[in-house]
Order: C-alpha cells, then structure tokens, then sequence
C-alpha cells in the first residue's frame, strides 16, 4: 500500500495550522509543500496502513465504522481509493468524514489517496480499517 495525505492551504490560512490537521489524522512522515497559483498544497507520504492508527480508532469510537467502509469501496477505482475528512473538525482532533461527492466543508478536506497492489490487498486494508459489523459494534469471528 502507498498513501499520501494532502490538504489545500488557502490564503486565509495558517500553513502550520493545516499542516497541524494532516498530522493529526496521520502519524509520521515529513509534510512537503507544493505552490500552485491560487493556494499551496500540503502533502504527506506514507507506505504503511498503521500510520493511519489514530484515524482507525477514531472511526471505530465514534462508530463510523459503516460509513467510512462505504466511503472506501465505493471510491475504489480497481488500484486505488480515497477518503476525505474534514480539516477543521481535524485541527479540533475530530473525525468527520465527507461525502466528496456532495460536501465541501468552508475550510476544505483532507484528501487520503491510498493505492494498492490489487483487490486483495484492498480487501485486507478494508477489514482491517474498518471491520464488520453488527448493530453498530464489531464482529469477532469466533471460529
């Protein structure tokens, strides 16, 4: 799996307070910076599905766990997917997650491109991030 987080960084706003958000969402990794005319973007990479721990918690204590899984397979393109949280509700610590089909949050997104090397590899990021469930409560195998 590779992955890159990136948010945009108007005028308005601090560059440090967004580059706060991503990492906030998404553990390690240097934040690199690039120009285009109207904003900046800011950009992390990352080849690991553990840097992604605190978000994957985040999701399964706030029990969103269904809409995230949602939002991941139907951005799936058959090599990669994305997920889009919310910048502001980040730089607070929280987890929103955006229906990037229907939402724009006033101060953006934080865009999470993940690629993989195939369904399998997907499949095992899926359940792994975001495990079945049952009445809004994971489902342990007890095989």
């Amino acid at each position: 799996m590779q992955g890159v987080a990136r948010g945009k960084v108007y005028p308005t706003e601090d560059q440090e307070r967004v580059e706060q958000a991503i990492k906030t969402v998404l553990s390690g990794g240097e934040c690199t910076v690039v120009d285009h005319e109207a904003y900046a973007e800011l950009e992390i990479a990352f080849n690991e599905a553990k840097s992604l721990e605190w978000l994957r918690q985040r999701i399964q204590d706030l029990r969103i766990i269904d809409a995230a899984r949602t939002r991941l397979q139907s951005n799936w393109d058959g090599v990669r997917t994305r997920l889009c949280i919310d910048k502001q509700a980040a730089f607070l610590g929280r987890v929103r997650i955006i229906d990037d089909s229907e939402e724009s949050p006033s101060l953006g997104y934080i865009e999470i491109m993940l690629q993989f090397d195939g369904l399998r590899e997907f499949n095992r990021f899926v359940t792994w991030m975001t495990p079945r469930t049952e009445n809004g409560r994971i489902v342990t195998d007890r095989r």
